[in-house]
């Protein structure tokens, strides 16, 4: 969400830009919370610098600017909602992709008043991402393997995950796949730098594990109840589980028949 008031065009920034935007943004937000937006500012490359905070009693985003002359021209203030951090990240990357996008950004810089670039802002929150080329034509799916599911399970604890499989083992599942994860914001983190100071900021999503196994239909609510008392998945942030249908399956039998 962007307000005409919540920007500013100024020949000279403020040197607590940031504390004073986001004050604006939301005249709640502690003192203390105003001065960490200082340390949360990255930079997002081409002369924009971004400030980003997680507040408790936000209900929506909320995104502010100062824009000025110069090399360093443009300073933005991002005031999300507590809740989901791999949305939070989510909804940054998106701000930070069409600020990266030259049609969009240009009508950014070219804004005379707040008015319009507070409408700039809006228009590139509101624009949908550019995709990469798309096939001419979607081939139908493949009819489903009567009976065959694959159960997918990724748990942030290890301990978790131990104790699934000894469930596993009690309960004649056989034949689990472990891999190990990492989530949305370690992976941008490590390979992009457009978002390394975003990592601190969303420590919910790091490194997971997989579990993989292959089950027979009847048994998709008993392995989901395993797995959702193994993780304690009544809880946010440990994980997730859900169950596919499969097109295909070679070596089930011989894998049941082995017991490995």
């Amino acid at each position: 969400m962007v307000r005409s008031g919540d920007v500013t065009i100024v020949a000279e920034l403020p040197s607590d830009w940031a504390a004073d935007l986001g004050l604006r943004l939301h005249p709640e937000l502690a003192a203390t919370e105003a001065r960490l937006l200082a340390e949360r500012t990255v930079e997002l490359g081409h002369g924009i610098r971004l400030a980003h905070l997680r507040v408790p009693g936000l209900e929506e985003p909320r995104l502010g600017a100062w824009r000025t002359g110069g090399t360093d021209w443009l300073h933005l203030v991002a005031l999300l909602p507590v809740g989901d951090a791999a949305r939070h990240l989510g909804w940054l990357a998106h701000l930070a992709a069409g600020l990266h996008r030259e049609d969009l950004c240009t009508a950014v810089r070219n804004a005379e008043t707040p008015e319009s670039l507070a409408l700039a802002l809006q228009r590139l929150l509101a624009a949908e991402p550019i995709s990469g080329s798309r096939p001419a034509a979607v081939a139908a799916p493949s009819p489903s393997t009567p009976g065959m599911r694959l159960v997918v399970a990724i748990l942030k604890d290890a301990g978790a995950v131990d104790h699934l499989l000894n469930r596993f083992i009690e309960r004649e599942v056989r034949g689990a796949t472990i891999l190990d994860g990492r989530g949305m914001a370690e992976h941008l983190a490590a390979h992009l730098s457009l978002f390394a100071g975003f990592k601190t900021a969303f420590t919910g999503v790091g490194h997971s594990q997989v579990v993989l196994t292959v089950i027979t239909a009847d048994r998709t609510e008993e392995v989901l109840g395993l797995v959702r008392e193994a993780g304690d998945l009544h809880r946010p942030g440990t994980g997730i589980a859900f169950a596919l249908d499969l097109a295909g399956v070679v070596g089930f039998a011989k894998l049941e028949a082995s017991g490995d």
